[in-house]
């Protein structure tokens, strides 16, 4: 059998597979902030400091708001 290794090397350098590794770590740090905004504990407050840092307004309470939405902001 033969090893890969030397392959791996030389495919952690393409510009592809630098941009998607860094897409998919950044999902592994925003899909559970996002599990935690859906959280009925989540607090007005947080929203509002949400609000703040994106500079946007958030209707978090409206029915139709929804994960597209928050991706958006």
């Amino acid at each position: 059998m033969m090893s890969t290794a030397p392959q791996n090397k030389v495919i952690s350098k393409w510009k592809g597979f630098v941009y998607l590794k860094e897409r998919v770590s950044n999902m592994n740090k925003v899909i559970p902030l996002i599990a935690m905004l859906h959280s009925k504990f989540m607090q007005g407050r947080h929203w509002k400091k949400l609000e703040r840092t994106t500079g946007q307004k958030i209707e978090y309470d409206n029915p139709k708001f929804c994960l597209e939405d928050l991706i958006r902001l």
